[in-house]
């Protein structure tokens, strides 16, 4: 991995052919761009927020999918996040 590139994902740029991983700032109040995603909780605990849902709580370890309905998502909490998106529209 590597830091953020253009795309907003942390591989390389040629990974974003395949999918984008992103890894947001559990602690930060920006939202993350609504789509399709699959988030996985590396460790600690977070709250997931969203435009159009309920809040979750996502304990280290688990994994959750999150449809394009739901919106823009934000995270709070303590942890160390994953999204993984498809790749992006070229």
């Amino acid at each position: 991995m590597s830091k953020e590139n253009a795309s907003g994902s942390v591989l390389v740029e040629d990974a974003g052919e395949y999918f984008v991983l992103e890894r947001p700032d559990a602690q930060s109040t920006e939202d993350c761009k609504a789509g399709f995603a699959i988030v996985i909780v590396l460790d600690g605990k977070s709250i997931l927020k969203s435009q159009h849902g309920k809040p979750m709580t996502l304990d280290k370890g688990e994994t959750v999918v999150v449809p394009y309905s739901v919106g823009a998502i934000q995270f709070s909490g303590v942890g160390d996040i994953l999204v993984v998106r498809p790749p992006l529209a070229t």
